[in-house]
């Protein structure tokens, strides 16, 4: 189904959260992963997510693309997470499109929309603002699921083995 959510985790959120382990990031994505695996974002493809989280603008078309890069990644994680009020699909288009426009002001338009919804509230976050307000949160930790006859799926296995070189 379409993602009907409305909410949005913050550059910075998904950026504390890949030096914690990225534990967070939803599947198919690494802090590894290149933007131009996501993104026609030019001289900017070889950057990787984090990279591209941790940008800072400037000024130029370059800076206004860095600018929408930082929102783009926050906004596809947050999509692919399932609770953002557009779909993954629905961001790369938007962001290839501002992209390629070349128009800086298109470009920056995206991205404070874009930065808009990545604050529409972090849904990840939500036990520990609880457990901040005297809510008692019981964490789990099931440790190795083979020990009960689960497997991962193999696009996990894959996108593992794939990485383990990269660390």
């Amino acid at each position: 189904p379409p993602p009907s959510g409305d909410d949005g985790c913050t550059p910075g959120y998904w950026k504390a959260n890949a030096k914690k382990g990225a534990t967070q990031w939803p599947a198919g994505y690494l802090p590894s992963t290149l933007v131009g695996d996501v993104f026609d974002a030019g001289s900017f493809d070889t950057a990787t997510l984090i990279n591209a989280l941790q940008f800072g603008g400037g000024p130029g078309v370059a800076g206004a693309t860095q600018n929408l890069l930082r929102a783009g990644v926050a906004a596809v994680l947050n999509a692919a997470s399932g609770f953002y009020p557009w779909s993954v699909g629905q961001v790369v288009t938007a962001v290839n499109d501002a992209i390629a426009s070349g128009d800086r002001s298109t470009i920056l338009g995206l991205a404070s929309q874009l930065d808009g919804y990545n604050n529409l509230g972090c849904p990840l976050d939500k036990a520990r603002q609880m457990q901040e307000e005297g809510h008692k949160i019981i964490q789990l930790n099931i440790g190795n699921l083979a020990v009960f006859g689960l497997e991962p799926p193999d696009e996990i296995v894959q996108d593992m083995i794939r990485n383990l070189g990269s660390q």
